[in-house]
């Protein structure tokens, strides 16, 4: 596991929401941006939080 930046950054997060609206599963944005479907999961609840919910 060699991956420079370990945290997410603002444009990983942006396509993961995109995706997520277009109703991409969260295993299949994982594959888009190599990353594991838990870290997208993970980043999808937080963003629920966020918008109060």
């Amino acid at each position: 596991m060699d991956r420079r930046n370990k945290h997410l950054n603002s444009e990983e997060r942006g396509v993961i929401f995109a995706e997520h609206q277009r109703g991409n599963s969260q295993r299949g944005i994982g594959r888009l941006l190599g990353r594991p479907a838990s870290t997208i999961s993970r980043e999808l609840a937080r963003g629920r939080q966020d918008d109060g919910g």
